[in-house]
């Protein structure tokens, strides 16, 4: 997409792509080469302590050049944690400058955050909030200055006590719901099988992905010039695992989110006919 602006006026050219991106390996690998190299420089700004107080991630920095609308960038920010030990967090957003955040626990069963917001930047603008833990999560919109108190209710203990030990954690949406509701779509691109002609992973994809594990993780996996392993199939028994890694570009993304060193899992069981390899799967994306 090129876009020209003159005072009064603004020309934008945009070229669609001739391939689905989930189809297209050239795609995938720059979108897996810009996300190293976005992981590479934050890396390089951690490493002077320039953002050692502040979420290494906000909505001006995670994702490199990538554009709003673009694959991931709906994902919320984590922009706070609160708590008894931390109840109080300071933050600027695009659309407020004034942006505070205080937390009270009020009884076992209540606590209560307050957003104070001020100095809004524009007319229309708005900020949408995901408070979340481990047990549950509430999003709020806020379009106004000012103060804000939410009061939440834990009924039940388990909320009681993740709250007591943990408190609250929040996060920012970023961009809008058009945006995200685009972003969202083009995501489910990658994890919607898609009549793929070819399983076969193309060197560069598979270059690409090793780097960036590298970069994002730490994990390297060099070449191998062994590629196929031939296994008594007397020694596997029932329930065995077997962890599969297939650098395919959205296989490394599901290691990185979840710090795995694999990224499908499947298992052996026995039937009366003999040794199967079973797993859940999306029917045809995985060529096991």
């Amino acid at each position: 997409m090129e876009t020209t602006t003159w005072d009064n006026h603004s020309d934008r050219k945009i070229t669609f792509p001739t391939t689905k991106f989930v189809d297209d390996w050239h795609q995938q690998a720059d979108f897996i080469n810009r996300m190293t190299e976005h992981i590479r420089d934050r890396k390089k700004v951690e490493s002077t302590g320039q953002s050692a107080d502040q979420p290494i991630y906000d909505c001006l920095n995670r994702m490199g050049n990538l554009q709003p609308g673009q694959e991931l960038t709906w994902f919320p920010v984590f922009i706070a944690e609160l708590n008894n030990a931390n109840p109080s967090s300071v933050y600027t957003s695009s659309c407020f400058g004034t942006f505070n955040m205080d937390f009270a626990l009020l009884s076992e069963t209540q606590f209560q955050v307050t957003v104070t917001l001020g100095n809004k930047k524009g007319l229309t603008c708005h900020d949408t909030l995901l408070f979340a833990n481990t047990e549950a999560w509430h999003a709020e919109t806020f379009y106004f200055n000012g103060s804000h108190v939410l009061t939440f209710d834990m009924p039940g203990l388990i909320e009681q006590q993740d709250v007591g030990f943990t408190g609250i954690n929040v996060f920012m949406s970023c961009y809008g719901i058009e945006k995200e509701t685009e972003s969202i779509l083009r995501m489910m691109e990658m994890m919607i099988d898609v009549n793929r002609q070819s399983y076969e992973i193309p060197d560069y994809m598979a270059n690409t992905d090793r780097q960036f594990l590298l970069e994002s993780m730490g994990y390297d996996l060099p070449p191998r010039p062994i590629n196929f392993v031939d296994i008594d199939e007397n020694m596997v028994k029932s329930g065995d695992f077997f962890g599969v890694t297939r650098l395919d570009g959205l296989n490394p993304l599901i290691m990185y989110g979840t710090g795995s060193h694999i990224g499908h899992c499947t298992t052996a069981l026995r039937f009366d006919d003999g040794l199967y390899i079973v797993e859940s799967q999306g029917a045809a994306f995985w060529p096991v």
